[in-house]
């Protein structure tokens, strides 16, 4: 008699080597945390195409921001010039401070300049991850059956105001993100023994430079997120009346409990389903905030019976494109 533990086993195998396959036809992205339901595989969704949009969008913004770290570490290299040859560490200390202030900052000549155009180039990049969303979007429907992509098109004015908001933010956390580190590292030196106006500066300047881009990664990630919810809600707003609606949180790799309870469940229409997926960075009720995956899946044909049974009618709790967690 096989055992159960064998039976088990040979079942977590077979499920290994679906996902391999899948992974492989580019259904589902390498690391994908489950396999994908029935409903999801009816509806044509290539989770891994999804995928690469908002990876390739939220690379190529931080690309875009990352001129501004070395702006910002140049102009504090030569704003603490004249205070290398300080015996006082606070004299150092207070010129990295008056510097520093987010009043005095905005007049470092060019930096303004920079964040303009650092901003219109993410905003650009933002609209073209949602064009792309709702490109992609606009074919799950013809993989099932449906003739024709949405006739209305893609709408980038519809888009725009949120890649702004995104763009504005990713293209400042440079700026903020060094000269807090560069003030706090100075003030922390100059209460050593010994202290000097260079040690002062030399500790600044080497915090600076070793500080994490891990905070400007994840605004430019959920930068992409929004952008390419926002484009792809859009076709699917514009595609013919589905048959069945689902949450879907295949794509979330880190999911929170709220996230992992509606991953699956049915929505009686699109716009019960929108109420929770509104479209600028996943579920509503997500605990990352922005940095959800979550996404809808349409079926427009015969559909795979539902995850679950209790049709979701609103939604939580409301968030913002710019929220994140506490």
């Amino acid at each position: 008699m096989t055992s159960r533990a064998a039976l088990l086993a040979a079942a977590i195998d077979t499920e290994a080597a679906i996902i391999a396959t899948l992974i492989e036809r580019r259904i589902v992205p390498a690391g994908a945390r489950r396999m994908p339901h029935p409903h999801e595989l009816r509806a044509g969704t290539r989770f891994a195409e999804l995928d690469r949009i908002v990876v390739d969008a939220a690379a190529l913004v931080s690309r875009r921001v990352d001129p501004v770290r070395e702006f910002i570490l140049d102009a504090l290299a030569d704003v603490l010039a004249a205070s290398l040859n300080a015996p006082d560490p606070w004299q150092a200390v207070e010129a990295l401070a008056d510097w520093t202030d987010p009043t005095n900052a905005a007049t470092i000549p060019g930096l303004t300049d920079l964040l303009d155009s650092t901003r219109a180039q993410v905003t650009t990049d933002l609209v073209n991850a949602a064009r792309a969303a709702y490109d992609e979007a606009a074919t799950e429907p013809v993989r099932q059956g449906v003739p024709g992509p949405p006739v209305n098109g893609f709408n980038a004015a519809a888009v725009r105001p949120a890649a702004e908001a995104h763009a504005r933010q990713a293209a400042r956390a440079p700026v903020d993100r060094l000269l807090d580190v560069a003030a706090q590292a100075g003030t922390n030196a100059a209460t050593l023994p010994g202290a000097t106006g260079a040690s002062v500066v030399e500790a600044a300047l080497d915090a600076a430079e070793q500080a994490s881009r891990a905070g400007a990664e994840d605004l430019a990630r959920q930068a992409a997120n929004v952008a390419h919810g926002l484009g792809r809600t859009q076709a699917l707003a514009a595609t013919p009346d589905p048959v069945a609606v689902y949450a879907s949180e295949l794509l979330d790799g880190n999911t929170c409990g709220p996230c992992a309870e509606i991953d699956g469940r049915t929505y009686v229409d699109l716009d019960a389903a929108l109420a929770d997926y509104p479209g600028g960075g996943g579920y509503v009720a997500c605990s990352g905030g922005s940095r959800c995956r979550g996404t809808l899946v349409l079926v427009h044909g015969a559909e795979a019976p539902p995850t679950h049974d209790d049709p979701r009618q609103g939604p939580a709790a409301p968030r913002g494109p710019l929220d994140t967690p506490p």
